[in-house]
C-alpha cells in the first residue's frame, strides 16, 4: 500500500475500527463528475509491415513509435518513423520487434545484409550506448548481431561512426567489431552491413569503411529489433529516425550497396529506391511508413488505393449522418479550437501522390458547414503550397447568403489556382457576388453538393453547387502549376495539414479526386443521384463507375475510443492518441474497490495522451475538482500534466493537475497549491490517489485522501475559449505546433500510469475525496486489543501514526503490526496511506 496521509483513527481501548465502502467507480459516479474516463482500454496492435518476399511472416510489432515523420528518401515523399528512446524504462523505450525467424538467423557460414536508413537527433550517450538496430540474445551466452552509434562529427575525441558487433556464443564474447563513417546529428546516414559468410563489412553512405574476418553464433530465440535492443526489449535505446529496413540473404556487392544510396539521395531516380531494394531480393523490407494504428485511417475506395490512404487528426467527429438521402451512411464532423480567430482545427491528411496533382482534375464532396465564413477564411479542400512561391490549388468557405454586406473576401465558395511564381492566384473564382439569396451561396446547416474542375487545354476552371455551374474563369496570371508530387506538399480535407490554421466547422461526406475533367452532365447526374433517396444505382457504384483516383466515404468509425462515464457522456468522450499502452492499474486484493484485473494507460512522455477536446459543457468558470489514481514514472519533461485544459494562445488561461519540477501541483493562472512529490511516489510503481480543487479563493491539493497544500487563487479556474482539456497532456491549444506529434515539452506529456480520472464542476468536499479513496482501499482495520492485560495495535497496511489531541499526528518510528505502545498518558492513533 503506497504511504500517505489519510484519516483512520482507533482510540485506546476502542473495538476494532475497520472502514467499508462502495466499489471506487460507484462512489466517484456518486458524487456526479462531468467527466469520468476509467482508461485502460486495449488499443489496435500497431502492426509494421514486411513488404519484402517473406511476407507477413516478417510483419513486426511497433511500440511507443512516432509515426508519418520526414523520410530520407528523396524521391517518392515515402515517411518514416522516430523512436524516442528511454533512459527511465526499458518499457517506455520506442522499438519495432520482428519475430525471430530462421530466414533472418542463417547458419554462420551462409551470407546476409542488413541496410536502413538512420538519422539520430541525440549524441551518443556514453553511459547508454545507443542500439538502432539489434538482433542480440543477451543472457546466457551471446548470439546475433547488434549496431551501436558512437559519437557524431561533434566530438573528435572518442570514436566515431557506426559500430557493428557480431557475438560468439560464449559467454559475451564479441567475435566481429567493426566501426567506421561518420555522422551529423540530424543528418540521414545510409548504414549496410554485409556478411558474406566469413567477412563483415560495413558500408556508410554508400562507402565501404571496414571489414573484419571471423565467425559467429546465429541468435535462435529473441526477435530482431528497430530503435532498441530486442533482449532485454527495449534496452538501449536510440533517439531518432529510422527508415528503409531491410534483410537480404544475400552478400549485397559495393555496387550494389552504392546504387541504393544514390537512389536514396536522387529526387529523379532512374528506378525507384524501393524497386531498388525488392530487386535486389529483400526478403524483409520495413519502410517504416504505416499509420500509427490508434489513429483512424481515411480509406481511399479510388484507384489509387491504398497508396492514397488518409489519415483523420484525432479529435475529428466520426460517424454524424451523412449527406445522402439515401440514408445508411455517415460522415465527418470537423471543428475549429478558436471560434473567433479560426485556428487550430482537425484535418484529414492525405499523402502527396502525382494523381492529387494532375494538370487536368475534378474535386468533389458534400459540404454542411455548421459556421459563418470569416475573414479569416475557413478552408474546406488544401491542396496548395501556402509559401512564398504557391502552386497548386486549394477551395475557402466565405460568407453565406446571409452575412452582412461587405463581408471580407466574398461570399459564397472561393477556389484558386497558383502558378509557382509568387503568390497571385491566377484563378480566384468566388461563387456568390454579394448577400442575400443568390445561387451561389450556401445556408448554413445545410448540405450541398459542390464540384470544381480544371482543363488544361483550356486553361480554365469551373464551380458547380447542387449540379448547377455557378461560376467559371481562365487563368491570368500565367498556367496554372500543380503541386510536385510526392514531397512534404501534402494535400488535407477540413483545414490546414498542420492542424492549426484555417479549420473547417462542419460536415464533409463523399469526397472523390480525378485525375480529368468531369463533364458538366456527369456532375449533375452525381448530385441528382445524392438526393434521391431511392437511386437506381447506389451512389458510392456511380461514383466507382467514373474512376475517381481517390474517393473517401468519410464513414470511418472512431479508432481508439475513451469512452465517459460522467455525466456529459459522449459529448465529453476521448480519444486515445498515439496508443497508450495498458498497463496493470490499481487491483483487488491490494484496492479492494477495483477489480482483480483492472487496466490503466500508460503515458511515455512524448505523443501519447488523451484528447478530449473542449465541449462547452466541459469549458465552465468556477469551482471544480480535478481527480485520478497515477503512477508516477522518474520525470522526462520538466512539466507533466496528468489533466489539464490548455493553455489558451497567450497562456492567460490554464487549468492542471500535474507534476511540475518534483511538485505535485493543482492550479490555474492565477494561483496554485503546490507541495513536494514524496520519493516512495516517484518512479516506484506505486499508485497515487491525486485529487485537487479550488472553491472561494482556494486550490486543495489532496493526496491518498487527505489534504497536501493549499493555495490561493482569486480569480479560480475561468472558461479557456481556445485550447482543448487532455488527460496525460496539457491539452491542445490552438497553435499548438504538429499535433498531434509535437515536442513532449510543448504538450508537457504525463510520464506513467493514469486511470480513472475524473473532472467535476464543482468543489468536493475533503469529506468526499476521503470517501473515494477508501472506496479503493477497501476495509482497512486498525485494531486495539488487550490480550493477556497488554494494549496491542494490528494493522494490515499503511503507517500508523500517534497523536496527544488529535492533532498535530507524527509517523510512530519504525512501527510494526502488532505493536505494544508504550506505558504512559493517552494516546490516539490512525493510519496514513
Amino acid at each position: 500500500m503506497n504511504p500517505s496521509p489519510a484519516l483512520l483513527a482507533g482510540l485506546l481501548g476502542c473495538a476494532p475500527l475497520c472502514v467499508y465502502a462502495q466499489s471506487y467507480s460507484s462512489a466517484v459516479l456518486a458524487d456526479g463528475p462531468l467527466a469520468f474516463h476509467g482508461l485502460g482500454e486495449a488499443v489496435p496492435t500497431d502492426v509494421a509491415i514486411n513488404q519484402g518476399t517473406a511476407g507477413a511472416a516478417l510483419n513486426g510489432v511497433h511500440r511507443f513509435v512516432q509515426h508519418h515523420v520526414t523520410g530520407a528518401i528523396s524521391a517518392g515523399g515515402n515517411p518514416a518513423s522516430f523512436f524516442q528512446g528511454s533512459t527511465v524504462s526499458n518499457t517506455l523505450s520506442s522499438i519495432t520487434t520482428v519475430p525471430n525467424n530462421a530466414a533472418l538467423n542463417p547458419a554462420a557460414n551462409q551470407p546476409f545484409t542488413i541496410e536502413a536508413w538512420l538519422r539520430p537527433t541525440v549524441e551518443e550517450n556514453i553511459a547508454v550506448g545507443q542500439a538502432p538496430l539489434s538482433n542480440r540474445k543477451t543472457d546466457g551466452n551471446r548470439q546475433g548481431w547488434v549496431f551501436f552509434q558512437r559519437a557524431s562529427t561533434n566530438d573528435t575525441s572518442r570514436q566515431q561512426g557506426w559500430n557493428f558487433r557480431m557475438y560468439s556464443g560464449s559467454g559475451s564474447g564479441v567475435s566481429i567489431d567493426v566501426t567506421g563513417g561518420t555522422y551529423t546529428t540530424g543528418d540521414w546516414s545510409h548504414v549496410v552491413l554485409v556478411w558474406n559468410g566469413s567477412t563483415a563489412t560495413l558500408y556508410v553512405d554508400g562507402n565501404g569503411t571496414t571489414s573484419s574476418a571471423g565467425t559467429y553464433m546465429p541468435n535462435n530465440s529473441t526477435p530482431m529489433g528497430f530503435g532498441a535492443y530486442s533482449d532485454p526489449v527495449g534496452g538501449n535505446p536510440f533517439t531518432g529516425d529510422i527508415d528503409e529496413v531491410a534483410y537480404y540473404p544475400s552478400a549485397l556487392t559495393a555496387t550494389q550497396v552504392q546504387e541504393h544510396y544514390q537512389a536514396g539521395l536522387d529526387a529523379i531516380p532512374a528506378e525507384s529506391y524501393d524497386s531498388l531494394v525488392r530487386g535486389d531480393g529483400a526478403i524483409m523490407q520495413h519502410r517504416m511508413d504505416e499509420y500509427d494504428a490508434g489513429r483512424a485511417v481515411a480509406l481511399n475506395q479510388g484507384t489509387i488505393a491504398p497508396r492514397g490512404h488518409g489519415i483523420h487528426f484525432p479529435g475529428v467527429t466520426h460517424s454524424v449522418p451523412g449527406a445522402l438521402a439515401a440514408g445508411g451512411d455517415t460522415a465527418m464532423r470537423y471543428d475549429s479550437i478558436d471560434k473567433t480567430s479560426n485556428d487550430g482545427g482537425y484535418p484529414t491528411v492525405l499523402p502527396a501522390k502525382a494523381e492529387y496533382n494532375t494538370a487536368n482534375f475534378t474535386w468533389e464532396g458534400w459540404v454542411k458547414p455548421s459556421a459563418e465564413g470569416r475573414a479569416n477564411a475557413q478552408c474546406l479542400l488544401k491542396n496548395h503550397n501556402p509559401g512564398g512561391t504557391r502552386t497548386g490549388w486549394v477551395l475557402w468557405q466565405r460568407g453565406s447568403s446571409t452575412a452582412p454586406a461587405g463581408h471580407p473576401g466574398g461570399y459564397g465558395w472561393n477556389l484558386r489556382l497558383y502558378t509557382g511564381v509568387g503568390n497571385n492566384a491566377t484563378i480566384n473564382l468566388t461563387t456568390a457576388a454579394g448577400s442575400g439569396a443568390v445561387p451561389g451561396s450556401y445556408t448554413i446547416g445545410q448540405w450541398q453538393h459542390l464540384a470544381v474542375t480544371f482543363n488544361s487545354a483550356t486553361q480554365t476552371a469551373s464551380f458547380y453547387i447542387n449540379g448547377v455551374l455557378a461560376g467559371s474563369q481562365v487563368t491570368s496570371l500565367g498556367a496554372y502549376a500543380p503541386n510536385p508530387p510526392e514531397t512534404d506538399i501534402v494535400p488535407s480535407i477540413g483545414g490546414f495539414s498542420n492542424g492549426t490554421e484555417n479549420p473547417f466547422d462542419g460536415d464533409i461526406d463523399e469526397v472523390a479526386f480525378y485525375d480529368k475533367v468531369l463533364s458538366a452532365s456527369l456532375i449533375s447526374a452525381h448530385h441528382a443521384n445524392g438526393i434521391n433517396a431511392s437511386p437506381a444505382t447506389p451512389y458510392a457504384t456511380l461514383i466507382a463507375s467514373d474512376a475517381p483516383v481517390g474517393y473517401f466515404r468519410m464513414n470511418e468509425a472512431a479508432k481508439a475510443p475513451s469512452a465517459n462515464l460522467g455525466t456529459l457522456g459522449s459529448a465529453a468522450a476521448g480519444t486515445l492518441v498515439n496508443s497508450p499502452a495498458q498497463t496493470p492499474g490499481p487491483s483487488a486484493p491490494a484496492y479492494k474497490g477495483f477489480e482483480a484485473n483492472n487496466s490503466a494507460s500508460a503515458f511515455r512522455g512524448a505523443n501519447t495522451y488523451v484528447e478530449l477536446g473542449n465541449p462547452s459543457g466541459l469549458n465552465f468558470a468556477g469551482p471544480i475538482t480535478l481527480e485520478a489514481w497515477v503512477q508516477p514514472g522518474f520525470q522526462i519533461n520538466p512539466s507533466n500534466v496528468i489533466i489539464g485544459h490548455g493553455g489558451n494562445d497567450t497562456f492567460s488561461g490554464e487549468i492542471f493537475l500535474r507534476i511540475e519540477s518534483g511538485n505535485y501541483e493543482v492550479g490555474g493562472t492565477g494561483g496554485k497549491a503546490t507541495a513536494t512529490v514524496p520519493a516512495e511516489d516517484l518512479g516506484t510503481g506505486a499508485w497515487v490517489h491525486l485529487a485537487g480543487t479550488w472553491n472561494a479563493g482556494t486550490w486543495t491539493l489532496y493526496r491518498n485522501g487527505s489534504v497536501l497544500a493549499t493555495g490561493a487563487d482569486a480569480t479560480g479556474p475561468t472558461t479557456v475559449a481556445n485550447a482543448n482539456w487532455a488527460i496525460g497532456a496539457r491539452g491542445r491549444w490552438k497553435n499548438g505546433p504538429g499535433f498531434p506529434n509535437s515536442d513532449a515539452i510543448a504538450q508537457r506529456n504525463f510520464t506513467g500510469g493514469i486511470t480513472d480520472a475524473a473532472i467535476y464542476n464543482k468543489a468536493l468536499s475533503e469529506a468526499q475525496v476521503r470517501n473515494h479513496f477508501l472506496a479503493s482501499i477497501g476495509p482497512v482495520p486498525l485494531t486495539i486489543t488487550k490480550p493477556g492485560g497488554v494494549i496491542t495495535l494490528e494493522w494490515s497496511n499503511g503507517v500508523l501514526q500517534q497523536s496527544d489531541n488529535l492533532g498535530g499526528w507524527q509517523d510512530v518510528p519504525a512501527a510494526v503490526s502488532p505493536y505494544l505502545p508504550a506505558d504512559g498518558p493517552r494516546h490516539f492513533y490512525r493510519l496514513r496511506f
